[in-house]
C-alpha cells in the first residue's frame, strides 16, 4: 500500500498543468533544430530535445538572434523545464 501511495504522489508531482503556468514568466517554443549535445566534466551529454518538440522554458533563459534575417530563439537544454509536445 505504501508503494502505491508513493507512486500516486510521484505521478501528481510529475504532472504539469500547462494552463496554470504564469504566462509572464514562462513561454513555449517549438524546436526547429537542435545541437549535438554538450560536454560536462569530460562526459558527453546527449540532447533529449528533438526537432519538432514543444518545450516550456523560463522567459529570461532565452536569447533572440537574427539568422539570415529571421529571428530565432536560442535556449539551452538545461533551461528547458519540460517537453510538452
Amino acid at each position: 500500500a505504501d508503494k502505491e501511495a508513493a507512486a500516486d504522489v510521484t505521478a501528481k508531482i510529475a504532472a504539469i498543468n500547462i494552463d496554470e503556468v504564469n504566462d509572464e514568466n514562462y513561454a513555449t517554443a517549438k524546436a526547429v533544430a537542435v545541437g549535438k549535445g554538450t560536454t560536462s566534466f569530460g562526459n558527453h551529454i546527449e540532447m533529449e530535445v528533438k526537432a519538432g518538440d514543444v518545450v516550456l522554458y523560463p522567459v529570461g533563459a532565452a536569447v533572440t538572434v537574427k539568422v539570415d534575417g529571421e529571428e530565432a530563439t536560442l535556449i539551452r537544454q538545461s533551461d528547458v523545464l519540460a517537453i510538452i509536445g
